[in-house]
């Protein structure tokens, strides 16, 4: 896990130095760079190293391609890489390439990168098991193949989009990095907000892929590569997509079962592969459960360090997260630490959102970076995560919801959408469908607002925190020409039409989720927290051969009879205590609601004030305000619309209103 930026165009050498520097967190234990040079357009490539595996400088980078002994050789026509990832079956491939003449001079998976795109040019992508953003640039003179000519970059993402990879072109040329602010180094990269991504922010939390916050910068989706060219983009493919449409034939239950079994170990022994210790998350919940059980079905005789949230207010006798995540801890006799997070861990908000890059209004996110921060402390590098089991498995309540649109399916069309303008309507009175204060209301309110789009828009709203209807009010005049609620399904809408319509209505929600709500969301935060504190997250429930095995087995199999993560179940169910295998979703909840009426009240205050709303010109103040005033009377719950509002003009301070954005040190918190 490291931190990857580079350019290619007509840049100045001395810009090398602080994209990477910018990214300093993500790699404390090492940098290094390299210009090089193919016609009158310098190639840049910057690393900042956080060593896992081989940790002696063989595995240092950028690495180059080494020739054999007495070839004279010219770094220029060399093949270059730098990598942030880990590859899982590097170990596999390396052997299969010695068997091919293959010679290595480091134990990293790095090298083995190299060495597979010599031997199967872009081929080599598509064999890869792991979680990895990288650029690869071919300097040689020929040998290239797949389209690829001398002088190209390759820019490539895993297939879930577990590494961010973030990119912009400017008059000089195109610009990459693992974060955005490094790209904000360089002075004519365009600060211009993209005004669909606030709406996203505000209506999902998160910025769906391409999209960022700044309307030039974009992401590289998962599972996408690019081909640079003489400085510009020359084109962007997909080499990877979760595969939906293939089905397995001729297997029974119980076989799928052992089969996803034998799958989810080989995924937990290869993700234990580590030159450093490694720990894991325990929230008490299934995922994360199940995960740190198959730590110790594999690996039976380590002990490994397992770290849990807690908050002030939470009571023993009460069976919450931190209860099971102690008797699990017992039961597997790992060591457990518990991490408190307080009211006043808030106050540092701009130094999260600067490590955000993004600004995600998810208090978990928060969560994470105490958790890293705790490891690190404790001299853990390596943290196992169960990110990613709800996505693919079926384990939201929206899963279960979307069993109603069987029973939408019998309405005429022009009495679904009379009905669903009618609840928007009648909902507005009370701010918007998504402001309901009791939790059942609504979700049922959201239902009925929906009724009046079609079944891909539906898609869409099911992963909306907050509807058209409930921003309407709170957003400034800049927003006026913007068609709502069209624009911000766009990005769903469009994943889409990458599936077939006659898949199961199950796993097209699922395709969804897998590519923003993990992806964008998720895994986003999860990356940029932890290393922030220089802690590598792997998330072995989305390993590639898990996720690739998941998508083909039935819909009616991931959730039987409204039983969600049904055949999960029945694969982990012999590793997991009863109590935790049949226990009810709960996410870690913090008491954010009632602490942005008490002790951050004045923090919500002063950063929502009437100039600051005005100066932003985001927002409108009153509407702000009147939203502000009817949340702290109890009149409606608009907790994640104010905190959105928050995270929104904290990260303007932070990424618009500084002329220059300077390194900052870990985030440590009160």
């Amino acid at each position: 896990m490291c931190g990857i930026a580079g350019f290619y165009g007509d840049f100045q050498s001395d810009l090398l130095e602080p994209m990477g520097q910018m990214l300093s967190h993500r790699g404390p234990d090492g940098h290094g760079s390299i210009l090089l040079k193919h016609q009158s357009q310098r190639i840049g490539l910057a690393h900042r190293r956080l060593a896992i595996i081989d940790l002696s400088p063989a595995g240092h980078q950028p690495m180059k391609l080494e020739t054999q002994k007495g070839v004279p050789e010219d770094k220029n026509s060399s093949i270059w890489i730098t990598f942030n990832g880990e590859i899982y079956n590097f170990g596999e491939l390396r052997s299969e390439l010695e068997g091919k003449g293959h010679c290595f001079k480091s134990r990293s998976d790095t090298e083995v990168i190299l060495h597979l795109y010599l031997e199967y040019g872009l081929k080599a992508f598509s064999k890869m098991n792991g979680i990895f953003a990288l650029a690869l640039y071919d300097g040689r003179e020929s040998g290239q193949r797949d389209g690829i000519k001398p002088g190209d970059l390759l820019l490539f993402r895993d297939g879930l989009g577990v590494k961010p990879l973030y990119y912009t072109e400017v008059p000089q040329g195109f610009l990459f990095a693992s974060e955005i602010k490094s790209l904000l180094c360089h002075p004519e990269v365009s600060r211009c907000l993209d005004l669909k991504s606030i709406t996203y922010l505000l209506t999902y939390l998160y910025c769906p892929a391409p999209h960022s916050p700044f309307e030039k910068i974009k992401k590289v989706e998962p599972g996408q590569w690019l081909l640079i060219r003489k400085g510009r983009i020359h084109s962007k493919h997909y080499y990877y997509d979760v595969p939906y449409g293939q089905s397995l034939s001729g297997y029974s239950e119980t076989e799928i079962a052992l089969n996803l079994r034998e799958m989810l170990e080989n995924a937990a022994r290869r993700q234990l592969i580590s030159d450093v210790p490694v720990g894991a998350f325990l929230s008490g919940g299934l995922d994360s459960t199940s995960v740190v059980a198959l730590m110790h079905q594999v690996s039976p005789e380590q002990r490994f360090q397992c770290f849990t949230m807690g908050y002030e207010t939470q009571k023993e006798n009460v069976k919450n997260d931190l209860y099971y995540a102690k008797r699990v801890a017992k039961k597997f006799q790992f060591p457990l630490e518990v991490v408190e997070v307080k009211p006043s861990d808030f106050q540092s908000l701009a130094q999260v959102i600067f490590h955000l890059d993004e600004p995600q209004a998810d208090p978990a996110a928060i969560n994470t970076m105490l958790i890293s921060r705790k490891a690190r402390e404790m001299g853990v590098k390596v943290l196992l995560s169960g990110a990613g089991g709800d996505d693919i498995f079926s384990g939201y309540p929206r899963h279960t919801a979307i069993g109603l649109e069987k029973l939408w399916s019998l309405f005429p069309e022009f009495l679904k959408k009379g009905v669903g303008k009618t609840a928007e309507n009648l909902f507005s009175l009370q701010g918007g469908a998504a402001l309901f204060k009791n939790d059942s209301m609504r979700k049922m309110a959201k239902v009925l607002e929906s009724l009046q789009w079609d079944l891909d828009s539906r898609l869409s709203a099911y992963f909306m925190c907050q509807f058209p209807s409930s921003i309407r009010a709170v957003l400034g005049e800049s927003f006026k020409d913007l068609k709502l609620p069209e624009a911000t399904w766009e990005p769903f809408k469009k994943s889409l039409k990458r599936l077939s319509k006659d898949e199961a209505l199950l796993n097209r929600m699922l395709y969804l989720e897998t590519k923003h709500f993990l992806t964008d969301h998720n895994l986003n935060y999860v990356d940029k927290m932890s290393m922030s504190q220089g802690v590598e997250v792997r998330v072995p429930l989305i390993d590639r051969e898990v996720v690739d095995f998941v998508a083909k087995i039935p819909a009616s199999l991931k959730m039987r009879r409204g039983e969600t993560k049904y055949i999960f179940k029945q694969a982990v169910k012999d590793l997991v205590p009863k109590e935790i295998l049949n226990r009810k979703k709960q996410g870690f909840g913090l008491p954010i609601r009632k602490w942005l009426n008490t002790e951050l009240r004045e923090v919500l205050q002063d950063t929502l004030s009437h100039d600051s709303l005005k100066r932003r010109g985001l927002s409108d103040p009153k509407g702000v305000h009147d939203l502000m005033n009817r949340d702290s009377q109890g009149k409606i719950d608009a907790t994640f619309v104010l905190f959105s509002l928050m995270s929104i003009e904290v990260w303007c301070r932070e990424f618009l209103d500084k002329p220059q954005l300077t390194v900052q040190p870990k985030v440590c918190l009160a």
